[in-house]
Parts: structure tokens; sequence; C-alpha cells
């Protein structure tokens, strides 16, 4: 999707609420996605914690790879050194990617 397409949805969207994957029951992922689309959710949230930088230790692009919706995937990086990181999410099909500056060795 290109980044003009995400960006129209975006403002279309607003004020959205990006709903956390953390929170789904895992063994009926494919329902509860189905059902936030119903609800007219647009951005799906998934927090990605590697287990170092923050305590907990959650999923990564295999899942967000894994997960097929028209909701926009919202990436937030938890982890340590996100920017050394960032292809294989994208790859896997998020469409934007927050990280935590305090976890990046070389933000410029």
């Amino acid at each position: 999707m290109s980044v003009a397409s995400i960006q129209s949805r975006l403002r279309q969207a607003v004020p959205a609420i990006s709903v956390g994957v953390l929170t789904a029951d895992m063994m009926s992922l494919k329902t509860e996605v189905g059902l936030l689309e119903k609800a007219g959710v647009k951005l799906l949230h998934f927090d990605i914690m590697d287990g170092c930088f923050c305590p907990m230790l959650t999923f990564g692009p295999p899942l967000i790879k894994g997960i097929k919706t028209a909701l926009l995937k919202d990436v937030h990086l938890v982890i340590q050194d996100p920017l050394e990181k960032l292809a294989p999410y994208v790859a896997a099909g998020a469409d934007m990617i927050t990280v935590h500056i305090e976890a990046c060795r070389n933000p410029h």
C-alpha cells in the first residue's frame, strides 16, 4: 500500500482507536479480527515486545503477516535496537511503525 493511501485512510479514520491484538484470544484470532472489522475499527495494533527492552515477550513478523485483513496494521516496536529490525516488519505488512527513541543506539 502506498504511503499516500495509508495517510488518506488515517485521515478518514480520525479520531480512531487502534485496537490491540495482544488482548485477543489467539485461538480465535480470525473470528476476533472479523468482529473488529464489522464493528468499524480501522487500526489493528500490534505490541511487539522482545523481552530485552521490556520484560515481556510477545510475537513478531510472522503473526503480522499471517493476519489477513483490510485493517491498517499499526506496529509498536517495544524492542531493543528497533531501527535495525524494521525491514522484517515492513515486509510482513506493517502499515505504520512506532519505535521508542530511547531503545535506539543511533537515532539520528
